[in-house]
Parts: structure tokens; C-alpha cells; sequence
């Protein structure tokens, strides 16, 4: 069997896996929340969640046009150019994640200026923080994705993913 083929078949199979324990701990992760959340700070965990989707638009397309540029790039051989495409593509998505850093800890410290100033949910710093770090760690981690995708390390990626799950 091919070193391709192999490449192949454990993207493959980690891709299905990863999906699979995914849906399970977002089946088991709703009442765990909920045990511990009162209904007005489930709500705000929701919102926040949905902002931070919203936030993906900081990313301005530059990791998918890495994927492709970084793939062409392998595919030559060009390792200098690919080397200054993907210092530009970091230190781009690291600016954007400060961005996100900024504006997550302004929300942090000042919650009413998203959520209402009758907002009387405890904990809501934390929430807002917490969910913040874990999307900006997986925002700055885009480019090293791009990167294992192109060269046919998809398999790494997903266990990458598996990381990141469990934080």
C-alpha cells in the first residue's frame, strides 16, 4: 500500500471518528450545561457562542486561501515561497485573534454592554472568557490546519481536533 493510500485511509477514518465523538460529547455537553447553568446564563452561553461564530468573519478568507495557495505551493517544491505565505498568513490570523482578545476581554469586563444592564447571572465573566480563549485558540491554529491539510496530513489535523475537543 502507497504512503498516499495510507495518508488517505487514516484521514479518512480519523475524519469519521473526530465526527463521531464530536456529536457525542455535543449530545452529553447540553445537559451537562444546563445542570450547572440557571436558564438567563445558558442564554448568554448561546449568544456568546453565536458571536464568536460571527467572529469568524475576522478571518477575511485568509486561511482558505491559504489552503489552496499552500497546496500549490507544495506541490512545486517552492519551500521559500511557501515559507513567506505562511508567515503572512500567521502573523495575519494573530493579528485578527488580538482583535478577538481585545474585543472578548471588553465583553468580559463590561457584560452589560452586550447582555443588558438587568443581567443577573452569575458567573458570566467566566463563561464569556472561557469561551473566548477556547475560539481563540482554535482561530490562531487555522494556519498550522492549512498547512497539515496541504501536505496530506489530514489525519494529524483530526487529532489536532481531538485536542481541542477536550479542552
Amino acid at each position: 500500500m502507497s504512503s498516499d493510500t495510507r495518508k488517505f485511509i487514516k484521514g479518512v477514518t480519523s475524519g469519521y471518528a473526530y465526527m463521531i465523538v464530536s456529536l457525542l460529547v455535543s449530545l452529553w455537553l447540553v445537559p451537562f450545561v444546563l445542570k450547572y447553568l440557571s436558564k438567563p446564563e445558558y442564554g448568554i452561553f448561546a449568544i456568546a457562542g453565536d458571536l464568536l461564530g460571527w467572529l469568524a468573519m475576522a478571518n477575511l478568507g485568509i486561511s482558505a486561501a491559504f489552503n489552496s495557495k499552500g497546496a500549490q505551493l507544495m506541490g512545486t517544491n517552492d519551500i521559500n515561497e511557501l515559507n513567506i505565505v505562511a508567515s503572512t498568513t500567521f502573523f495575519s490570523q494573530l493579528l485578527s485573534a488580538i482583535i478577538i482578545i481585545v474585543a472578548g476581554i471588553i465583553v468580559t469586563l463590561n457584560p452589560q454592554l452586550l447582555f443588558g444592564a438587568d443581567t443577573n447571572a452569575e458567573n458570566i465573566q467566566l463563561v464569556v472568557a472561557i469561551l473566548v480563549m477556547g475560539y481563540t485558540i482554535s482561530f490562531i491554529f487555522q494556519p498550522l490546519n492549512s498547512l497539515l491539510i496541504a501536505s496530506k496530513q489530514i489525519h494529524i489535523d483530526n487529532y489536532l481536533k481531538f485536542g481541542l475537543l477536550i479542552i
